[in-house]
């Protein structure tokens, strides 16, 4: 049953959701209306995808939440220790971390969902795994804060957003990113490849990238991701170019390269303005269906 959830005002600052993108951030907190009062809930990607987005259903033109988009969501989730996901007897279920700094609960109700445990841990759980994937090197930097921003006032009080130094939530985030480099070892590599030979120099991996290529390999395939991001690269658009054809933007528009690599054309912004002037434009439509050369507005 939906409960009343409070979010609290240092939410925004949260390093932890500077981390993910946006849809994970309401993903999160719109599970924290499922979960008992111990930060259980059920953890199916399809009945979260179904209870929390029920008009995502591609309908009208409207947009389509699928379970991929649920698990991609997650995967972003759990990197950052926010969330722990985990099987028993074949059930999925999901524990919010740190949950009661989250969340005050008067007279709190005991859960009827077991606690993870040892033999019921999954760690960055992987939705097409690949059993050719090579193993690459260990190349995470990360930022040597584990949790939220500080305060800017060293005598304030942290912020109850902060994560703990338990040492069971600093070996899953480890296991997590050793996890998450493995999977992504092949796209990274071809990714960096094209851009040392664009820019000169190396790109930077940290953890928000590595969760980004694994969001990108979640929506466009593991077998095509290294050759859409080396194509990404190449791609001539300003936008990309400005940006430093970042990991970011080649996660923002990922099925849009993906159609691009795989028809071989490239759609700049200036050819998608001209294109949408002429489609609502029925005299360059009919401009474009004559013959060069030809005049035929004489008689």
């Amino acid at each position: 049953m939906a409960r009343i959830r409070s979010i609290k005002p240092e939410f925004p600052q949260s390093e932890s959701m500077g981390n993910v993108s946006r849809d994970a951030r309401l993903l999160f907190i719109m599970l924290w209306t499922l979960c008992d009062d111990e930060g259980r809930t059920r953890g199916d990607s399809r009945m979260l995808a179904r209870t929390l987005y029920p008009y995502d259903d591609g309908e009208d033109g409207s947009v389509r939440t699928t379970r991929r988009d649920v698990e991609t969501w997650l995967d972003e989730l759990e990197h950052e220790c926010c969330v722990e996901r985990y099987e028993i007897d074949g059930a999925d279920y999901i524990q919010v971390c740190n949950w009661l700094n989250h969340q005050k609960i008067d007279k709190p109700t005991k859960s009827k969902i077991s606690p993870p445990g040892e033999s019921s841990r999954r760690v960055a759980r992987i939705i097409e795994a690949s059993s050719t994937e090579g193993k690459g090197s260990s190349l995470l930097e990360g930022s040597g804060k584990e949790g939220m921003v500080a305060p800017a006032d060293a005598a304030a009080p942290p912020l109850e957003f902060s994560l703990t130094d338990d040492p069971a939530h600093v070996e899953q985030r480890g296991k997590v990113a050793t996890k998450t480099e493995t999977r992504t070892a092949a796209t990274w590599a071809a990714y960096a490849t094209a851009y040392r030979a664009a820019y000169g120099v190396d790109p930077v991996r940290n953890r928000t990238v590595n969760a980004q290529l694994s969001s990108f390999i979640n929506r466009v395939g593991e077998a095509e991701a290294p050759e859409i991001s080396a194509f990404y690269i190449k791609h001539p658009s300003a936008y990309y170019r400005s940006r430093g054809h970042s990991v970011g933007c080649l996660l923002q528009d990922a099925e849009k390269l993906r159609t691009e690599w795989a028809t071989n054309r490239v759609t700049t912004t200036t050819q998608a303005r001209q294109q949408e002037r002429t489609a609502s434009n029925p005299f360059a439509k009919m401009a474009e269906g004559m013959p060069q050369g030809e005049d035929h507005g004489a008689e």
